[in-house]
């Protein structure tokens, strides 16, 4: 009898498993630009689950090693200095009221930081001792996201993101000083919108979802 009730109830649970898989959606696509690409940027299923993210941002050669780290509200933002140069890393956001500063960092040490911003926000870091270091944050509500680090010379770019659950249908696309874009997308549909930036058109987004 024990037998029988565990291995029933290892059929219901790869039942389960197997139903859940049965119900997620991928969804693909290309990001093109007409010139050059933006820094930085992130597609997302909106609000599909936060996580115990650990987003990180490190810093070596007078550069930060990732042009974007990940994370939902209130996760814990780490900041690490693993180069032989002082640093110092701080936002300034005012249009997204994001303003903070973890001041000197000597080699070696790392800060942490609480992600109270605003949900949907991409907030640009720098460092004040040397001003042309830069990379960003992305505050998303989400487990279903693709980031992008574009490349001057490079206008197309694939993506994929798996396991959508198949009743979140909206997308959000964020990239540093273009418009938002929100994307409606049902199993089954494809679209091509333009990406535009102060309104004007400057590339697009080709999207499936199977």
């Amino acid at each position: 009898m024990k037998r029988f009730l565990t291995a029933k109830l290892v059929i219901v649970t790869l039942f389960l498993i197997g139903s859940s898989a049965a119900t997620a959606d991928v969804i693909s696509g290309k990001l093109e630009f007409v010139k050059k690409p933006p820094f930085t940027g992130i597609l997302y299923v909106s609000n599909a689950g936060e996580s115990d993210k650990k987003p990180a941002i490190d810093q070596k050669d007078k550069a930060f090693t990732t042009k974007i780290a990940v994370g939902s509200p209130n996760n814990i933002m780490q900041f690490s200095n693993s180069d032989t140069f002082d640093h110092n890393i701080y936002a300034n956001d005012k249009k997204q009221k994001v303003k903070f500063d973890v001041g000197l960092m000597t080699p070696g040490n790392s800060t942490k930081l609480k992600m109270v911003w605003p949900d949907d926000s991409l907030v640009r870091v720098g460092c004040k001792i040397h001003p042309k270091m830069r990379s960003y944050v992305a505050n998303i509500k989400s487990d279903h996201y693709h980031p992008f680090a574009f490349e001057k010379k490079v206008k197309s770019y694939d993506f994929k993101i798996e396991q959508v659950p198949s009743d979140k249908k909206l997308l959000t696309l964020l990239m540093p000083k273009y418009d938002k874009q929100i994307i409606e997308l049902a199993k089954g549909e494809s679209k091509t919108i333009e990406i535009t930036r102060k309104g004007k058109v400057k590339g697009s987004l080709t999207i499936t979802r199977n």
